[in-house]
């Protein structure tokens, strides 16, 4: 819905110029914040006004997060000690522009990442959309696979062997998702997920009944799509996250990461639900 995100554009240089961005910036500094980011593709070059963010913009916001935040891994989320703003950076699916694009500049900036991977796209290469591109342009070679793996930049997390939404799977249908992609991490990486991510992951893609499949599974931290911060109080199993995917405009991005949007974004949300 190309208006909610010029909405959203319009509403971050409000929040901005007006001064609220930088209040509001300051408290959670001084409180202490922990923000989780998600992306999916990165485009070359400078991607345009609702395109997947482009790879100078990405560049230039890994760049933001390790001079002005505190990058931190999985398990240091929600260990918060009141010393400014930590943020965890996040990727779904494990499209090849991952591993081309995006690897490169979360390394130059010592960021550590998670890549929650459909295993089937990954490692197996089939698609869970059809993007109309070129198979060389969308899945990830056996040499970028293996330069992630030994990468310190990022861990694999589990997104389910092939981005099928959980509510229209049985409890064994969605075991059986878990056991493929857990294996196949196995085989590739030599450890199993200690994560996961909900395809999709909006509020309607959640299921409360799917909380022993995880735990059987040893996953110790699930994320959805819906927007906030996290605190203390966040269910383990339900951890938000902040969609980056289209934000090429830094003032947005700076804005969007203290989640002053996330009313906006539900509220996008729930119109594409209707």
């Amino acid at each position: 819905m190309r208006i909610i995100y010029w909405l959203e554009l319009v509403l971050a240089y409000v929040l901005y110029l007006s001064g609220a961005y930088w209040l509001r910036r300051r408290r959670l500094e001084r409180d202490g914040a922990s923000v989780v980011l998600v992306y999916h593709r990165v485009r070359g070059g400078r991607a345009g006004v609702g395109e997947m963010i482009g790879e100078h913009a990405f560049d230039a916001q890994m760049e933001y997060l390790a001079e002005h935040c505190r990058p931190v891994k999985w398990n240091g989320l929600i260990n918060a000690d009141g010393k400014g703003i930590q943020v965890l950076v996040t990727f779904d699916d494990g499209y090849r522009d991952f591993f081309t694009r995006a690897l490169p500049v979360l390394e130059r900036h010592n960021i550590p990442a998670v890549l929650f991977a459909a295993s089937e796209l990954v490692f197996n290469h089939r698609l869970i959309e059809d993007t109309g591109e070129p198979d060389e342009d969308v899945f990830p070679s056996s040499e970028d696979i293996e330069k992630a793996v030994i990468s310190k930049s990022v861990i694999f997390g589990n997104h389910t062997a092939t981005h099928r939404l959980l509510p229209s799977l049985s409890i064994k249908e969605c075991d059986d998702e878990l056991a493929k992609s857990q294996a196949a991490f196995h085989q590739i990486t030599g450890v199993r997920s200690p994560v996961f991510a909900y395809p999709r992951g909006r509020q309607e893609d959640l299921r409360d009944d799917v909380a022993p499949v995880l735990r059987k599974h040893n996953i110790k931290m699930a994320f959805t799509m819906v927007p906030g911060l996290v605190d203390a109080d966040t269910p383990t199993y339900a951890i938000p996250r902040i969609g980056m995917s289209h934000v090429n405009d830094p003032v947005l991005f700076k804005v969007k990461l203290t989640g002053m949007l996330c009313g906006l974004v539900n509220f996008k949300n729930r119109l594409q639900k209707q």
